[in-house]
């Protein structure tokens, strides 16, 4: 009995086992796959299923990088054109391989390998994105390929710094979401970012010298002070440049989602449908309700059919008791005519009898008293 009770058990935990990881991802995550779907940027299988629990190919992640770019119409009609050292890509991967190598987000994974059917992991994906935005990678870049989580963290891509060890689709589908809203770097910026940071260090460094100097050479106390209130005020004022600067960049960003509404891949509108597709759902029955109002519109034209055909009922019928009455009218006049002849023509036979009768007795009564003559 025991044995059948934990073997129950088992099998109960199994299948919520399973059946988790048949619904591995989250509502919120299918809503995101909507709405990048209502703007074009990604597509399921052929039955609309976005497969969400599957985990990525090396190929297809290049394919949705590419696609997050708005670049799949380029990347299929230039094709030709790419120049890769990649001999292990199938054809209908090549359009999105070459576009990105020819681009630098995929340097590949070896001389001549982009070995695309491994299965993708999740820092490879960051990596493409992240290079996508206009990030650089390596020892003395933003970031390391294999180690992109804190840049990734600050881009808004992902929410923390721990890697993903199952990365699936729907994963990749919200950092692709995140993506659309994260700034887009110019590699001049970068530079210049750079540059300011060294000519901070510079700066701190002088700052360093000078105070050592003054410690040196044993400044007054009312001088020290006086320093120390002028660099506090430096300081202050500074920071007020540096928070108006920083106050105007913001005011300034240039996403990704600009980008693609500039170069024509959705609108305005269209994005900000789909960000309500992401937040609430996809509305439920936009074709229901369309059924709905064209459901009333044959009813209604059903009804004025029905409406129409009654009146033209109604009015053969008036027209056939108008000319049920015609015609009666009619056989009445034409009974009344003939009785009419008929009374007339019996008239005229009367008084013809008359005349006859009398002539009868004219002759009659000639006859039998004339006298004889002679």
């Amino acid at each position: 009995m025991k044995k059948r009770i934990i073997s129950i058990l088992v099998g109960a935990a199994m299948a919520v086992s399973i059946a988790s990881a048949i619904n591995a991802y989250t509502p919120e995550q299918n809503n995101t796959a909507d709405a990048l779907n209502s703007l074009g940027l990604f597509l399921g299988d052929e039955n609309g299923d976005y497969m969400l629990d599957n985990s990525l190919t090396r190929a297809q992640g290049m394919t949705i990088v590419v696609r997050m770019l708005g670049a799949e119409a380029e990347a299929k009609e230039n094709a030709a054109t790419y120049e890769t050292p990649f001999t292990d890509v199938p054809e209908w991967a090549a359009p999105y391989v070459g576009y990105a190598y020819v681009n630098g987000h995929t340097p590949g994974t070896g001389a001549t390998t982009f070995t695309p059917d491994k299965e993708l992991t999740d820092y490879e994906y960051l990596t493409w994105v992240l290079r996508a935005l206009g990030y650089k990678d390596g020892e003395d870049a933003q970031f390391m390929w294999n180690n992109p989580y804190e840049l990734a963290v600050e881009a808004g891509l992902i929410a923390d710094t721990e890697a993903n060890a199952e990365f699936v689709r729907a994963n990749a589908v919200d950092i692709f979401w995140n993506a659309l809203e994260a700034e887009i770097v110019v590699a001049d910026e970068a530079d210049d970012t750079t540059a300011a940071e060294e000519d901070t260090t510079v700066a701190d460094d002088t700052t360093a010298a000078e105070e050592e100097t003054t410690v040196a050479d044993d400044t007054t106390a009312a001088e020290e002070e006086t320093t120390v209130a002028d660099d506090t005020t430096a300081a202050e004022e500074e920071t007020t440049v540096a928070d108006d600067t920083t106050a105007a960049e913001e005011d300034d960003v240039y996403t990704l989602a600009d980008k693609l509404i500039e170069e024509g891949v959705f609108t305005a509108e269209q994005y900000e449908a789909a960000k309500l597709i992401q937040k609430e759902g996809k509305p439920a029955d936009d074709t229901t309700a369309a059924e709905a109002e064209t459901t009333v519109a044959d009813d209604t034209t059903a009804a004025e059919e029905e409406t129409t055909v009654a009146d033209d009922t109604t009015a053969a019928e008036e027209e056939t008791t108008v000319a049920d009455d015609t015609t009666a009218a009619e056989e009445e006049t034409t009974v009344a005519e003939d009785t009419t002849v008929a009374e007339e023509e019996t008239t005229e036979a009367e008084e013809e009898t008359t005349e006859a009768e009398v002539e009868d007795t004219l002759e009659h009564v000639g006859g039998e008293n004339q006298l004889p003559l002679g």
